[in-house]
């Protein structure tokens, strides 16, 4: 099968643009997903399609921590401990809608299903907050049946691994 592709990493080139920001709290109150991203996602979802036509696709969607702006703009950024750091889809609202239109665009196009893997999920009630969110924005772009699962990959996910496999159609670790 297919391994994982780090969405975050179409913004290697973007140091300059990230750097406009004097925290990673300042640049998470003004992040939006640019056109270009939605497309360069889009590109590497309809090559997969191409590649592994007929296969069973779960997208793993792109979430952007304050270590992955460290990694790219350098030590000369902010830290803010004041920011919760799992909770980028449940606060980016509109980068969580931007990557659901894009899946359903290719979908669509392609004549793929796709599944949805949410990351770093830390308990419950955030699952269920991003799911909820999910499900609307996949049926306002005419997704239909979409499984979507929890990527439960720090502690305290594990703690809360019972109730979050309750509300998750399937769970990776």
């Amino acid at each position: 099968g297919i391994g994982l592709i780090r969405t975050e990493d179409i913004f290697t080139g973007k140091k300059k643009a990230l750097m406009n920001f004097s925290s990673y709290a300042d640049c998470l109150d003004s992040f939006n997903l640019d056109t270009e991203f939605n497309h360069m996602q889009e590109e590497q979802l309809k090559e997969i399609c191409r590649v592994a036509p007929n296969s069973k696709m779960i997208v793993r969607l792109f979430d952007f921590k304050e270590d992955d702006f460290k990694r790219m703009v350098g030590e000369e950024w902010e830290s803010s401990e004041q920011v919760e750091r799992k909770g980028f889809l449940r606060d980016c609202t509109g980068v969580l809608r931007d990557q659901i239109f894009t899946i359903a665009k290719v979908s669509k196009e392609e004549g793929v299903s796709f599944d949805i893997l949410v990351p770093m999920v830390t308990d419950s009630k955030y699952f269920t907050n991003v799911k909820r969110n999910i499900l609307s924005y996949a049926s306002d772009a005419g997704m239909k049946d979409v499984k979507i699962g929890a990527m439960i990959e720090n502690l305290e996910g594990v703690k809360d691994a019972d109730n979050i496999a309750k509300n998750a159609d399937f769970i990776s670790i």
